[in-house]
């Protein structure tokens, strides 16, 4: 006959006890460190904590507490985005070390290349990828408020891969007049983004990524009136453009 476990259900949100209840040990899993779902009632719930969360534990003593949290399905018609496009090659490794300690700037995933650089030659991947935001942005959107709009699709950008600048880093920073140069990481991560940079200016934060010396990818974290002289500086140097992909402005185009 197959040993069976008290287990005691309780709702996290509400910290309700939903019902204590003999379960076959078979219908456990040996662990409950990973991320598990079970379906209680026709509705599924994930496990938000277990005590004790080994087998050989509530094994032991014949009890377990599990602390759930509903899992409520929402509509495809009822997503809202905030912005019309993100990339579609946000560096999901890893790296543990920094290459450079100056500072060390973060910032959310979804801004990760909006505002870039590019060689020219990306055209006309460049205008394709605006084509598909400008159909979001005129066909996708919706008023949330007056202040606020919302966007019902995202178009994530896949085209352009890693746009294999040729910028030397110390000619960059010299052009900047930038002092400080320090590591950059995306925040929910546990590490920076591998072989990346970060340049303080006095106007914004560029960052980007190396091979060697030179910088293959450029990218700042803010575009707006007191940044647009810095970028005509970058763009006529080395021969490249700038998008604000969000907005499906270019500056540079030939």
């Amino acid at each position: 006959m197959s040993k069976l476990i008290n287990v005691t259900f309780i709702d996290i949100t509400t910290g309700i006890t939903l019902g204590i209840y003999e379960v076959p040990l078979e219908q456990l899993p040996q662990s409950f460190e990973v991320a598990t779902t079970l379906n209680m009632g026709g509705s599924d719930w994930s496990i938000e904590d277990a005590e004790p969360k080994m087998a050989e534990e509530f094994i032991a003593t014949g009890e377990l507490t599990l602390k759930m949290r509903q899992l409520k399905k929402v509509k495809t018609d009822d997503i809202l985005f905030s912005l019309p496009t993100i990339s579609g090659h946000i560096p999901t490794d890893i790296s543990k070390a920094t290459q450079f300690n100056d500072f060390i700037f973060t910032m959310h995933e979804d801004n990760w290349r909006q505002y870039e650089f590019l060689n020219k030659s990306s055209f006309p991947l460049i205008d394709l990828e605006i084509d598909k935001i400008k159909e979001v942005k005129t066909q996708h959107t919706k008023t949330v408020d007056k202040s606020l709009t919302a966007f019902t699709k995202c178009h994530l950008r896949t085209t352009i891969n890693t746009p294999d600048l040729d910028i030397d880093l110390n000619k960059l920073k010299e052009l900047l007049d930038a002092t400080e140069l320090g590591s950059f990481a995306l925040k929910g991560y546990e590490g920076f983004v591998p072989a990346s940079f970060a340049l303080k200016t006095s106007k914004t934060t560029y960052y980007g990524r190396l091979k060697g010396d030179k910088v293959v990818e450029l990218s700042i974290a803010d575009f707006s009136e007191h940044t647009i002289n810095e970028i005509k500086q970058v763009v006529d140097v080395f021969e490249v453009v700038f998008i604000d992909w969000c907005n499906c402005e270019v500056i540079g185009a030939v």
